[in-house]
């Protein structure tokens, strides 16, 4: 599509015919320059998502596209960008990198975050999952020195190879369990700035944490209440 346009200059009249696709360019152009003033490492901006792909998401951020890496789109397991956004969708990104590039039409690399803006769910894991807890989970991943378990999104804990047969030699955990299967678990250990909690799928642990959960029912359920006294006494 082309536009006709007439300038008058002096008196005279001028028909100038432009396409609109240079006008889209230019604009194009004139908006990327707004945002790269603003583009730095850390900025936060807002942005619509233009593609998904298996390895992540492309946003434009105003003329100028970044792209989030499926391990920077939220602290859980992602399997596929599709199942946490979709095209067109406005999201708000943080600015993780950027590299030069010899591409005119893409100078840049701009590696962008969805999770850097999200709240970390290891801020408070010591309160949420005390040592010698009953937790239940899912089982992730299995490796020939144990089990991961998602206790939820961006929280696993480890099974070590050790804990899941009690008395039962265990070669590898895929004798006991497969990936999808739903566990309950004992809390062993819990270490937040290493983004590590120790799990046990003993059975005899199981039970000694339940025996115990349940005589501290009872001692609260017996325990007499506080008598204040009469108003006089006090």
């Amino acid at each position: 599509l082309s536009f006709r346009i007439t300038r008058y200059e002096g008196g005279r009249r001028t028909n100038l015919v432009v396409s609109r696709r240079s006008l889209l360019e230019e604009e194009q152009q004139a908006l990327a320059e707004q945002t790269r003033a603003r583009l730095e490492v850390g900025a936060v901006l807002p942005g619509t998502v233009t593609s998904l792909k298996d390895y992540g998401a492309f946003v434009d951020l105003g003329g100028v596209e970044g792209m989030v890496h499926i391990s920077e789109l939220a602290f859980g397991h992602v399997k596929h960008p599709q199942e946490v956004l979709s095209t067109g969708q406005q999201v708000e990104v943080s600015v993780l990198r950027i590299e030069k590039t010899d591409n005119p039409k893409h100078p840049e690399k701009i590696a962008l975050s969805i999770r850097a803006l999200a709240e970390d769910p290891w801020q408070d894991v010591e309160q949420r999952y005390a040592v010698g807890a009953r937790v239940k989970g899912i089982v992730t991943r299995l490796q020939s020195f144990g089990a991961f378990i998602e206790l939820e999104p961006g929280v696993d804990g480890l099974v070590h190879v050790s804990e899941l047969g009690g008395d039962r030699r265990i070669g590898h955990p895929h004798e006991m369990l497969s990936t999808g299967d739903q566990v309950e678990a004992i809390v062993l250990t819990v270490e937040k700035d290493k983004r590590r909690i120790g799990l046990s799928l003993d059975a005899g642990r199981l039970a000694e944490a339940e025996e115990t959960a349940e005589a501290d029912a009872y001692r609260k359920r017996e325990e007499p209440a506080k008598d204040l006294g009469t108003f006089g006494e006090l």
